[in-house]
């Protein structure tokens, strides 16, 4: 029995590393393809802001309060619900900062109570997406197993954290030292509370399957030109980060044959270009 309790803590052990570090790398990867990927065109959602504090202030707005989601009132449930948990889950990531430091920070005991609470808010929020997915026609044609996906996970760690807190207490000594151990590359054995691992497990799948789902919205949205774009186009000339490195390209680089002449094509002059739209204009 001891040997095979030492080989499942061995595994979660594994599991909380590989998902730490699959966590990490996605997302890192998904910042790199964000932020090499070319925006030719001023293209921000209006009405957007003509200057940065402008786009500061709406893009504070849709992540405070979700105002993107507040517009119509078929939407008014998806707003309530969708701002409910992620205020809730929140709460709940500071409240679990007790068990990651050491001494506790005053302020965070001082969330203590209000994490409880706010687990229980999101935990119905969670109630409520479910039940908008089935009841929804438009919501329920459009949703795809990865949508349900999440919603399990999430709906796991949040049930499995209620417990823990009302009926099946783990030893919060055991679970911190734990926790430790990981933290400084020691570790020690996990506990064997059933509810615990199925709460640990559930946790460590968020954040394995958060890099490659909508749940990278939380990092791509600060990225997208979409929204990070002041409306300026008419005030303030947008170039491309690549136009000077592909105008050379075009101008310098290989150049296709011309077959009359088997020499390669040679770039016209913007003297050339001049006269050419000045005739097409004529």
């Amino acid at each position: 029995m001891a040997v095979l309790q030492n080989l499942f803590s061995f595994t979660l052990t594994v599991l909380a590393y590989a998902s730490f570090a699959i966590f990490a790398a996605g997302v890192l990867y998904k910042i790199y393809i964000l932020k090499k990927t070319p925006v030719p065109l001023k293209i921000p959602t209006t009405p957007q802001s003509t200057n940065v504090s402008g786009v500061a202030a709406r893009m504070a707005g849709d992540v405070l309060f979700f105002k993107s989601l507040s517009k119509g009132e078929t939407e008014s449930a998806l707003w309530t619900a969708g701002w409910f948990f992620h205020l809730g889950f929140f709460l709940v990531v500071l409240r679990h900062l007790r068990y990651f430091t050491n001494p506790i920070p005053s302020w965070v005991m001082l969330v203590q109570d209000l994490g409880i609470f706010a687990g229980i808010v999101m935990f119905f929020a969670i109630l409520a997406l479910f039940f908008r997915r089935y009841t929804n026609e438009r919501v329920k044609h459009i949703t795809t197993f990865a949508d349900l996906t999440i919603l399990i996970i999430i709906f796991l760690i949040a049930a499995t954290g209620l417990t823990m807190k009302y009926m099946i207490r783990p030893d919060i000594v055991e679970v911190k030292a734990y926790i430790f151990s990981l933290i400084f590359l020691h570790p020690s054995k996990a506990p064997m509370n059933p509810v615990f691992i199925l709460h640990f497990i559930s946790v460590m799948a968020l954040l394995i399957y958060f890099p490659f789902s909508k749940l990278i919205h939380a990092v791509g949205y600060f990225l997208s030109p979409t929204r990070n774009q002041a409306n300026n186009p008419r005030t303030k000339r947008h170039l491309n980060p690549w136009a000077d490195e592909a105008w050379d390209k075009m101008v310098n680089g290989p150049r296709p044959i011309d077959s009359k002449t088997n020499e390669p094509y040679q770039p016209w002059s913007q003297e050339q270009w001049r006269k050419k739209w000045l005739k097409q204009e004529n």
